[in-house]
């Protein structure tokens, strides 16, 4: 609207989040984590059911088993990255 300053949309997700957090009683944090790590755990699998249907059939289940084994600790690695960079940014080192 004309005369408003724009707003972010970090904002309005800020907002939510607390009132949804005083809602349910969980600390904000606790329930960010939760989030996360949910993301996190159906990120992995959806990444090594990928995996599995692409050379499922293909190859020896051990080396079917190896390339999950890879993909997964990839994902893993990347998702602790992402977590480590989020860490330094909310505390300003970024």
């Amino acid at each position: 609207m004309p005369g408003e300053e724009p707003r972010h949309a970090a904002v309005d997700n800020a907002a939510a989040v607390t009132r949804f957090d005083v809602e349910s009683g969980l600390p904000g944090v606790m329930k960010e984590i939760l989030i996360y790590l949910v993301v996190a755990v159906s990120g992995l699998l959806v990444m090594s059911y990928s995996v599995h249907m692409l050379v499922g059939g293909l190859v020896s289940p051990e080396t079917e088993y190896m390339l999950i084994d890879a993909t997964i600790l990839i994902g893993v690695t990347a998702i602790a990255f992402m977590a480590w960079d989020v860490i330094q940014r909310r505390k300003g080192r970024k």
